[in-house]
Parts: C-alpha cells; structure tokens; sequence
C-alpha cells in the first residue's frame, strides 16, 4: 500500500456547514451527560429501595435470632434459681440476677431496633389527641410497673395536637422511662411536664411544646448531640442501663412529625428532654 492511500483526501471547507456539524459535536457530549444525570436517580432509588429491603429483612432475622436466646437465658436463670439458689448462695443469687437484667435488657433493645426500622417505613395516622392526659396515663402506667411511687408526675399547660397516636405514646414512655432512670433508686422526686402552644407575631398557632424534666443526677452538657445517637453509652451501665436507643426512637418519631427534639441539663442538676411539632 502506497504512502499517499493512507491520507485522506483532502475536502473543500464549507464554514457554515462545518459550524453546524462542529455545534452538533459540541452539544452531543452535553446531552449525553444530561440524560445520565436525569437516568441517575432512578438507579439510585432502586437501590435504595433494595437496600432497605435488604436492612428489614436482616433486621427481621436479628430480631427473630437473638430473641429465642435471650428467652432462654431468662428461662434457665429462672430455673437456676428455684432449682439451685440455696446451693449457689447470696453471692451466686447476685450474678444470675445480673445475667437476667442483661438478657432483658439486650431483648428490650432488640424490640426498639425493630421498632426504629418500623418508623422509618410506616404510614402515620393522624388523630387529636389532648397530649396532657395522653402523658399523663403512660406516667401512671410506668411509675407502676417500676414500683416507683416515691416518683410525682406533674402537668403544666394544656395542648391538643394532631399525631399518630401509637409512635407519641412511644414517645411520652421513652421519655418519662429516661427521667426515672435519671433519678436515683428510693429518692422521693418529681417529673415534671410542660406543655406550651407556640404562636408567630401575628397570633396563629406554629408549633406545639413538650418539655419532660426530672430531678435526678443530669448529664454533662457536652453529651447532648450524643445522647441522640446509638453509637455509644455515656452512662455507666450499672447506674442507667437502657439508655441510648429509646432516645433515638423518640428523635426518629418526632422527625417523622416534621418536629424537632433538644435536650439540656441546668447547674443544679436535672434533665430536661423536649420536642415540638406542628400545629
């Protein structure tokens, strides 16, 4: 093959058909990457509905998986001590009742992991509900159950607001679960909780107020941004065990309102966990 076959003829220059074509060459890269961009979050939401697929149903097998042990832990620890509690002695009694605080423990906080997964997928559904008694009757329910009627629960102000009936009663029993916590074990106290209607210049009602405070031991003011995550304890276990996730909860629920949830601690000591939604 001859040296001249391998350049191409040359082509006469037509500038304004060269422009056009040049344009066209220009824009068509452009395009490309404007139909790659429209075409990217659809791939993104498949994979992203894949992903929380996925996650439920992993957290569905933990959940199924880590319960029927722990049922047992208690189960055999039960039997231990009818069983065998004169043989293991005060000492003995002590360890297999911490175990089974731990398997509770470790159980209630399987159950509010799956339920942290349920909020984040379930419809809510929408009632009035006057948040006062609604507070009040889960406090009676709680200081019951714990035995700690050395513990008042008092309400002031009066707000009805629209919320999903079954996450707000989660709400107000993690709240008022972690100011009892807060309080030390036979210590005559109170709960105390505020409820405020908040109003814009112009006198409509924005916002709904719950604040929940307890006159226990209170935290460290710069564990506040913490206190809403589940990555780590900052409180001694053997002093407040079960913290950590049920706060998270609350925040996951209160978000889903399109609220919003702070928490501080004053100089004198105390807690005081708030949250607010729309009206």
């Amino acid at each position: 093959m001859s040296l001249e076959a391998d350049i191409p003829p040359r082509r006469t220059v037509n500038p304004e058909t060269d422009l056009r074509a040049n344009f066209r060459a220009d824009r068509e890269p452009i395009a490309n990457r404007d139909r790659t961009k429209k075409a990217t979050p659809s791939i993104s939401n498949m994979d992203l509905i894949r992903v929380n697929e996925e996650l439920r149903a992993f957290t569905s097998a933990i959940r199924h998986d880590l319960v029927i042990p722990l049922r047992g832990i208690d189960r055999f620890s039960k039997l231990m001590n009818e069983k065998f509690g004169k043989v293991l002695g005060v000492e003995g009694l002590k360890y297999l009742e911490l175990i089974q605080e731990a398997a509770l423990s470790a159980s209630q906080v399987v159950d509010r992991l799956a339920l942290l997964s349920d909020v984040s997928r379930c419809s809510l559904v929408y009632e009035e509900l006057d948040l006062g008694s609604f507070a009040s009757d889960a406090a009676k329910k709680l200081i019951s159950e714990s035995g700690r009627h050395d513990v008042k629960f008092l309400i002031t102000g009066q707000i009805r607001v629209s919320c999903d009936r079954e996450f707000m009663a989660r709400v107000f029993r993690e709240l008022i679960e972690n100011s009892l916590k807060f309080i030390p074990a036979k210590t005559p106290s109170e709960i105390h909780l505020s409820l405020e209607l908040c109003s814009d210049d112009e006198g409509n009602p924005i916002e709904a107020r719950c604040e929940i405070k307890d006159l226990g031991s209170g935290f460290s003011p710069g564990d506040v941004r913490r206190f809403l995550h589940p990555r780590r304890r900052q409180i001694s276990y053997k002093d407040f065990h079960g913290m950590g996730v049920g706060l998270v909860l609350v925040r996951r629920i209160i978000r889903r309102h399109s609220g919003r949830v702070w928490a501080y601690c004053e100089n004198g000591g105390g807690s005081t966990f708030g949250f607010a939604i729309p009206v």
